[in-house]
């Protein structure tokens, strides 16, 4: 192992890198992680009602990040 792993995070909110960066580190030890964060929009209101909502919208950041940044071997 000892590699390093990149992950692209469609967020810049400190809470989520530190999270991915946690996540990933467990996953994938003795590795290095390399979060690189970018600003998405998630594509659902600010305030969703239902979680199916909160879901969609990770999924449309992690899809739209992935886009914009391809370098990454995570999204």
């Amino acid at each position: 192992m000892g590699g390093e792993v990149k992950v692209i995070i469609g967020s810049i909110k400190e809470f989520k890198i530190d999270f991915t960066k946690l996540f990933f580190a467990k996953e994938f030890l003795g590795n290095s992680i390399f979060p690189i964060s970018i600003e998405v929009p998630s594509g659902i209101p600010d305030q969703p009602l239902f979680m199916r909502d909160t879901f969609q919208g990770a999924i449309n950041r992690s899809r739209d990040a992935v886009k914009r940044k391809p370098e990454g071997q995570f999204g």
